[in-house]
């Protein structure tokens, strides 16, 4: 198995993805607090930069009007880092 995707692969992704299905992000990257004000799940790639929220410019071509996008094999097994963020979000 390869190793985790980093924030900065995926963000050449998404703006190749912008690019091709024009798209605007609506949410990107998320603090924990705002991750659970706006009903985020616990754990988020959102809070890795991980992941977007997408609104498209034409959504019958696209089939939808929003969108979210992470890696594929997102799996947040290890909740040590996301515990590490949210005692330096404390701090």
């Amino acid at each position: 198995m390869g190793s985790a995707m980093k924030p900065s692969e995926f963000n050449d992704l998404v703006i190749v993805f912008r690019s091709v299905f024009a798209g605007s992000i609506t949410s990107a990257g998320r603090t924990i607090k705002h991750n659970q004000l706006v009903g985020g799940v616990e754990g988020s790639p959102h809070i890795f930069d991980l992941a977007v929220d997408i609104t498209f410019d034409d959504p019958v071509r696209n089939n939808t009007d929003i969108g979210h996008l992470q890696p594929i094999d997102w799996v947040n097994e290890d909740m040590s880092l996301l515990s590490q963020v949210k005692r330096e979000q404390r701090s």
